[in-house]
């Protein structure tokens, strides 16, 4: 079973922020949280039936669910809970919350060319693969033409070769370059949901502190304590 956001935002509340851990203001978090859920299900399903699905069009569709639901989200319930705080938090550090939501807003779009780019990739390699494949054989064809006389043996050589290029592309190399495809896809996914959970329990982490009127410093080292995040493995 896939692991869900809810789950990625408890393990690091629990792991970076245990002095915040507030299973109230988690609960509150739950409607868009869930709707984030939604998407990643959807996704993934197609992930785990990849054999009837097209890899480009699982990453176009991939992008297209989870960018109308991020904006939509960050529109209608993120931001107007950064907005909440500006009566209780410095300037300078509801900008700084603004700038941590726009650099993950500029990691997924940068996840969005790598669909867009993975995409594109997997079928040059496919192609190329197959364009190397038919000089070679075409190459191979010539010289056996030459070495064999009888037209018969000659047709038979040609047919063996074509035979040899599909088997070798539909057993061996496409399923390589789709192998590919599909990794890069499902890294992506656990990629998107890591930042989401950690943007979730930033914010769960200052409600919490304003809550218990900890100070504007505390607000500081929950900041502070994002770049900690960039190199935990949150599986």
């Amino acid at each position: 079973m896939e692991e869900k956001i809810l789950d990625k935002v408890y393990k690091i509340m629990n792991e970076v922020y245990p002095e915040h851990y507030n299973d109230n203001f988690i609960s509150n978090k739950q409607i868009y949280i869930e709707k984030f859920d939604k998407v990643f299900e959807e996704i993934e399903i197609i992930y785990n039936e990849k054999d009837k699905y097209n890899l480009h069009w699982a990453y176009k569709n991939a992008q297209e669910k989870f960018n109308e639901a991020f904006f939509d989200i960050m529109d209608e319930h993120i931001k107007p809970e950064i907005s909440k705080y500006k009566d209780k938090i410095q300037d300078e550090q509801i900008l700084r919350i603004k700038k941590i939501s726009l650099k993950m807003k500029k990691k997924l779009k940068r996840r969005f060319e790598i669909f867009s780019i993975a995409s594109s990739f997997v079928f040059f390699i496919d192609v190329l693969f197959s364009i190397i494949l038919i000089l070679i054989i075409s190459k191979l064809t010539n010289q056996g033409k030459s070495i064999i006389n009888s037209a018969t043996l000659s047709s038979l050589f040609i047919a063996f070769m074509a035979f040899s290029k599909i088997t070798i592309n539909k057993f061996l190399i496409s399923p390589k370059v789709k192998k590919f495809g599909w990794n890069m896809y499902k890294k992506s996914i656990n990629k998107y949901k890591k930042i989401l959970a950690v943007l979730i329990s930033i914010l769960i982490s200052i409600e919490d502190s304003i809550s218990k009127d900890m100070g504007k410093d505390e607000i500081k080292l929950i900041l502070k304590k994002v770049i900690s995040l960039k190199n935990k493995k949150l599986k």
